[in-house]
């Protein structure tokens, strides 16, 4: 049991104490991209930090609100509801930029007021009102500005004062429980997230019990915290909580972070990441004003677009680290319907790699050169030997940018030269370590190829099963569980259940609530998308069926499924071959 913190006297000192000590910068890094872009200021993988936002819904013009909660703002998402005091100064950088580009767009004395009452209500006072929005141009106009480099400092002041509010206070507190001092340094990051969400969505309502007992001997592990923010809102239906979900979402932007403070320091996404921290709070607007760090704008841009794609970034750090090989993402429509669409993309083959986000822009890094790329410029093809072509058209010329070799060996096999002794935890195992020729797999986001092991089944580097794995062992950190062989039959088996549904990605394993007819934990849901999104896709199987198939029998159903989909791939790939010009074929 961790003894409280304040009798240093009296406590029992850890076993291995973390030799590596969390700054202040990377508590800036954890507000701004871990909860910031990863949870608050983001939705589906798209930024929503320059645009007023309502938690809950308009139906028909009429505001339907979730909680108290009103219009937000920023990364961190201010909600003006909660503080109206914040209200007054949006609205007069509004007036500024308007007079300065758009006279006409200048709010009369009687405009200023309603605008300033219209944001500064909470969701009580919007149902109150009946759901009356505010005045549709006026929200247009304040959106535009938002969106502008006068709006976008706006904004970014906002978070620079939240975010050191958030480490100056809580995150500070944090650090000086018994949990956290006794925890690896991975896990100083999860639970120094965790409670800073906690904080950030509902002030000091809970946190302060939360550190009481990191402190005190209740809570001593990461699932234990996770388990008490679990239970800080009565269960009210079969649906987790805002408060469960937005820890989740914290956690995965927490994933992000922490292979990126531990990447390779040959890895490209090293000097990335350094060049970021150097100033983690640096206003968006001016990353290409600094001279001693020429391409800023593009390692800034790529380390946010990593933390909107929270859920696949890990992976691709890790292949950058071997200098192995990742692919994920749809440049282009492929197939029919909304399943086809284009996808934000992460993709890397040795140490070079291109990543663009939901909205088609990004950078990549060829040879160590840095590039803009335009989604709408790529296209991919997927080889029937298991390798993807990353292509780029660009003024009639077509340009091969990646060649994916799933296979190829990685081009380190070595340890980190950077790495010294003493900041390596009891038993881990760095990606530089792993066994020569072993590959972070290729993940395709629609219908993943199975890969197969020496006795023809689908093995632990298959795309879903991975992805499967990282959510099984979530969810049993919630529960207080250590994964064992139970865990392991529910992975591939929720693995075989998404292949068999089309998934193209595993992005949460749920049990089942309790109702009236079922008792909790009945079932086992896998859904793609985000859990609170009516659009994601679900499937579900008996708990009891996940836990007692045999590893080896989803190993068989998921390579036999492999096929059935590859072969519906293979006129695609061949379409999308003869498509490109002649001379670009075969590069």
């Amino acid at each position: 049991m961790n003894q409280p913190a304040q009798n240093d006297a009296a406590a029992t000192p850890p076993a291995a104490p973390p030799p590596r000590v969390m700054t202040d910068d990377e508590r800036r890094a954890i507000a701004y991209f871990a909860i910031g872009v990863g949870s608050e200021g983001s939705i589906g993988g798209r930024d929503v930090s320059n645009h007023l936002s309502f938690a809950g819904n308009t139906v028909n013009g009429v505001m339907q609100p979730v909680g108290n909660s009103g219009y937000s703002i920023g990364t961190l998402q201010t909600d003006l509801g909660q503080h109206p005091d914040v209200v007054p100064s949006l609205v007069d950088a509004y007036q500024g930029w308007a007079r300065a580009n758009h006279p006409e767009r200048v709010l009369s004395a009687a405009e200023r007021t309603q605008t300033i009452a219209d944001l500064g209500r909470n969701g009580n006072t919007i149902t109150a009102q009946g759901g009356r929005a505010m005045d549709a141009r006026i929200e247009g106009n304040l959106n535009e500005f938002l969106r502008s480099d006068a709006g976008v400092t706006y904004i970014h002041n906002r978070d620079v004062a939240q975010a050191n509010e958030l480490v100056s206070g809580v995150m500070a507190q944090v650090s000086q429980t018994a949990l956290y001092r006794n925890s690896t340094p991975d896990d100083q990051v999860r639970l120094t997230t965790m409670v800073a969400k906690v904080e950030n969505q509902s002030g000091t309502r809970w946190t302060p019990a939360l550190l009481r007992d990191m402190n005190n001997g209740t809570h001593n592990n990461v699932a234990d915290v996770s388990g008490a923010i679990d239970r800080l809102l009565p269960r009210t239906s079969g649906d987790r909580d805002y408060m469960e979900t937005g820890r989740d979402a914290a956690l995965q932007g927490a994933e992000v972070m922490i292979a990126l403070r531990n990447a390779d320091s040959r890895s490209p996404m090293h000097q990335t990441w350094q060049d970021v921290m150097a100033n983690p709070l640096v206003n968006p607007s001016q990353t290409g004003q600094d001279a001693a760090r020429p391409h800023l704008a593009a390692e800034y841009d790529t380390a946010k677009n990593l933390f909107l794609q929270k859920v696949e970034a890990p992976a691709l750090i890790h292949a950058l680290d071997q200098g192995g090989a990742y692919a994920y993402g749809r440049p282009q429509q492929e197939g029919q319907g909304r399943a086809g669409r284009p996808t934000a993309g992460l993709y890397a083959s040795g140490n070079d790699f291109v990543v663009w986000n939901r909205d088609g822009s990004g950078h990549s890094n060829i040879g160590g050169v840095w590039a803009d790329v335009d989604r709408n410029e790529l296209s991919r093809v997927r080889n029937r030997d298991g390798t993807t072509d990353l292509s780029q058209t660009h003024n009639g010329a077509t340009t091969r940018l990646l060649h994916v070799d799933p296979h190829a060996p990685v081009l380190r096999t070595t340890p980190d030269p950077a790495l010294q002794p003493a900041t390596q935890q009891p038993g881990a195992q760095t990606p530089a370590t792993q066994t020569p020729g072993v590959q972070v797999p290729e993940v395709q986001p629609q219908a993943t190829q199975p890969h197969a092991n020496a006795s023809g089944r689908a093995g632990p580097e298959d795309p879903l099963v991975q992805q499967a794995r990282a959510q099984v062992n979530q969810l049993d950190a919630r529960l207080g569980r250590t994964p064992d062989q139970t865990s392991e039959c529910m992975i591939f088996s929720v693995a075989c259940l998404a292949r068999q549904n089309g998934f193209e990605r595993i992005d949460g394993v749920f049990l089942s609530q309790q109702t009236e007819t079922q008792r909790a934990g009945q079932n086992v849901f896998v859904v793609q998308g985000a859990a609170n999104d009516p659009a994601s896709l679900r499937a579900h199987m008996p708990t009891a069926d996940a836990t007692n198939t045999p590893v080896q029998d989803s190993q068989q159903r998921l390579s036999q499924l492999g096929p059935q989909q590859a072969a519906q791939q293979e006129q695609q790939q061949h379409t999308q071959q003869q498509s490109l010009p002649p001379h670009a074929r075969g590069m």
